[in-house]
C-alpha cells in the first residue's frame, strides 16, 4: 500500500498524543500536529514535514502552500524559538512501530488484534490486494504503486546509463588518440622509407 507523507504524519501524530507520549518541540506557540500536512505560518511562510538527507521526517519552512519550495527563512530569528522536529530531531522514529494492540499483547489464540494508528493508515492508503488470500481485495491502488516502482527502477537503470556513458566516452577518447598517434608513426616510416628508396644500392628497405 502506499500514502502520502502528509497524511501518514498527521495520524502518527494523532495516535502518539493518545498515547500520551507527545513531544510539542522546544517552546512558542507552536502546535506540531496544526502542521502536519503543511499550513501556514506568518505572511507568506508555510511549515510542513519533509523527508530530510539524513532519511529523517522533520519539519521544514516553505514558500508555497503545498510545501514544496523550501523559503530558506530562519524559524528561530522569525519567531525567537527553534523550530520543533528539526535540526536532527526526527518526527517519526527510524524504528520500526509494531501494528499489534498493546492491549492484545497476552492473548494467545492467534488472533491479533490492529493497533488504531495502522489501521487507520491502512484504511485511507492506496492499495494493491492482488496476492493477498482475501475476498474481495482492493486492486484501486495498483496502477499508481507500479508506476512508483516502475520510476524508482527508471531512476537506477539512469544511474547505470551515466556510468555507461561515462565509460564509452573515456573508451573513445583514448581509441581517438590512439588512433591518431599509428597514423603519426605510419607517416613517419613512410617517410623513412621514401628517404632509404632514395639512397645508393638501388634497392627499398622497408623498416
Amino acid at each position: 500500500y502506499v500514502i502520502d507523507l502528509g497524511t501518514y504524519v498527521a495520524a502518527w501524530m494523532q495516535w502518539v498524543q493518545q498515547q500520551n507520549n507527545a513531544d510539542g518541540g522546544d517552546g512558542g506557540d507552536f502546535d506540531p500536529e496544526n502542521y502536519s500536512q503543511c499550513g501556514q505560518f506568518g505572511d507568506n511562510q508555510y511549515v510542513g514535514p519533509y523527508c530530510t538527507e539524513e532519511g529523517m521526517v522533520g519539519f521544514g519552512v516553505f514558500s508555497d502552500e503545498s510545501c514544496s519550495t523550501p523559503s530558506g527563512t530562519n524559524f528561530y530569528e522569525l519567531t525567537g524559538y527553534s523550530l520543533p522536529y528539526s535540526g536532527g530531531n526526527s518526527l517519526i522514529p527510524s524504528n520500526c512501530v509494531s501494528c499489534q494492540d498493546a492491549a492484545d499483547g497476552n492473548q494467545q489464540n492467534g488472533d491479533v488484534e490492529v493497533n488504531e494508528l495502522c489501521g487507520q493508515i491502512y484504511q485511507i492508503s492506496g492499495k494493491c490486494e492482488t496476492y493477498m488470500d482475501i475476498n474481495y481485495p482492493n486492486e484501486n491502488g495498483c496502477d499508481y504503486i507500479a508506476g512508483l516502482k516502475a520510476e524508482a527502477n527508471g531512476n537506477e537503470a539512469t544511474g547505470v546509463s551515466k556510468g555507461l556513458i561515462a565509460f564509452l566516452v573515456v573508451f573513445g577518447s583514448l581509441a581517438v588518440l590512439l588512433g591518431v598517434y599509428v597514423f603519426y608513426l605510419k607517416k613517419k616510416l613512410d617517410r623513412n622509407n621514401v628517404k632509404l628508396g632514395d639512397g645508393s644500392g638501388g634497392s627499398d628497405v622497408l623498416l
